[in-house]
């Protein structure tokens, strides 16, 4: 039985599970082998170049000999907390609406007081990410920078 290789290019340097039917051995027997690895090319008319899982040379698999070629399934990739800058005043709002998914017609007749008082009441311990430094130092660098606007006026 052979397979039409030009339906598996799109699974060419993929993880794969390939079987195929090992060549004759002294009594003419053939077996049934199944290996995961990479599938390196696939070349209609020639076979395959597979590459066996935790090895660094591939082999060339006739393509008479391929029995099946099936996309291994892959484990989804662990998501890590990213770290974020402290949230300025200035940027708050835009930070709500972006990260966390807060409405815009809230964000945009929020002061930027309010968006920080908001996103200062957000537990970040679960979400995909975190500020650096405490919010509680954004919200000083606030009232400092108010303070210092108020004076000069």
């Amino acid at each position: 039985m052979s397979v039409n290789l030009a339906e598996y290019s799109v699974l060419q340097k993929k993880k794969v599970t390939i079987q195929y039917n090992s060549k004759p051995d002294s009594q003419g027997a053939v077996e049934l082998v199944e290996l995961e690895g990479t599938l390196m090319a696939a070349q209609p008319g020639i076979g395959v170049m597979f590459r066996p899982a935790r090895h660094n040379q591939g082999q060339l698999i006739d393509e008479a000999d391929i029995v099946d070629i099936i996309s291994a399934p892959t484990k989804p990739r662990v998501l890590k907390q990213k770290n974020l800058r402290v949230i300025g005043a200035e940027d708050v709002r835009h930070h709500l609406a972006d990260r966390h998914a807060y409405p815009l017609t809230w964000v945009n007749q929020a002061t930027p007081e309010q968006a920080l008082e908001a996103h200062s009441g957000i537990d970040h311990t679960d979400l995909g990410h975190k500020h650096s430094a405490t919010e509680t130092e954004a919200e000083v660098e606030v009232e400092n920078t108010e303070t210092e606007v108020t004076e000069s006026e």
